[in-house]
This record gives C-alpha cells, sequence and structure tokens, in this order.
C-alpha cells in the first residue's frame, strides 16, 4: 500500500484560527507489528520532528521496495498548539497567558497530589 498521508484537524484556539496534526502512515492499516513515532510532544523540541523527516525519505524507499510489513505511523509535529505559543522567540509549550500555569503540570494524578485528591475530582 502507497504511504497516505492526512491532516486531523484540532478545534480552533481562537476564532477565525485553525490547527491540524499530520500524520504520515505506511503498510497496511491495523497490521502487525506497527511502529508508531511522534515528534514535538513537548512543542519547542525539534530533534524528532528532523529525525522523522530524513526517516520519511528511507520509509519512502522502503515502501517503494515492498520492504515494509505490518504499519508505521508518524506524527512529525504532535503538539501544534504548543509549538504556536511562543514568547521573545522561546517556546515555552502549552501555557496558560494569564497565570503563566503550563498545562503539562499540576494535572491530576500529578505526583504532588493525594490518591484520594482524584477521587474528589
Amino acid at each position: 500500500m502507497p504511504k497516505s498521508v492526512e491532516q486531523l484537524s484540532l478545534p480552533p484556539v481562537s476564532q477565525g484560527t485553525s490547527r491540524s496534526l499530520q500524520v504520515i502512515r505506511y503498510g497496511v492499516p491495523g497490521a502487525r507489528p506497527k511502529m508508531y513515532l511522534q515528534g514535538a510532544l513537548h512543542a519547542g523540541e525539534m530533534p524528532g520532528p528532523l529525525v522523522i523527516h530524513h526517516l520519511t525519505r528511507l520509509l519512502d524507499q522502503a515502501e517503494a521496495a515492498g520492504r515494509i510489513t505490518g504499519e508505521v505511523v508518524l506524527v512529525p509535529m504532535a503538539n501544534p498548539i504548543g509549538f504556536a505559543q511562543d514568547l521573545s522567540g522561546t517556546h515555552y509549550g502549552r501555557f496558560d497567558q494569564a497565570s503563566r500555569e503550563n498545562y503539562n503540570r499540576g494535572f491530576h494524578g500529578s505526583a504532588r497530589q493525594s490518591p484520594g485528591a482524584l477521587r474528589r475530582a
């Protein structure tokens, strides 16, 4: 099966904007073994997308030669909303601009909370 590239729409963060996740697939959907790679989960971390960029060239060659068994799923930029949050040229990840709290911190289930806090939430 040739590779497929799809754009999965994300809810807009403000009126008139749009965000999407690019998903690149090789092989047969649902086939095993399956490999899933994602990059830039923490927004400004660029090694993952760079590796995926170069990996797609190798996977294109492997696909053309019929050497891919199973399924390969790539998500080069797993956090486009966080990547878009830039303050003075620095990526801070996804954060609440009013409180400056990073959404990756202080979530339910955090080690700082007691197990009872989860039941009350």
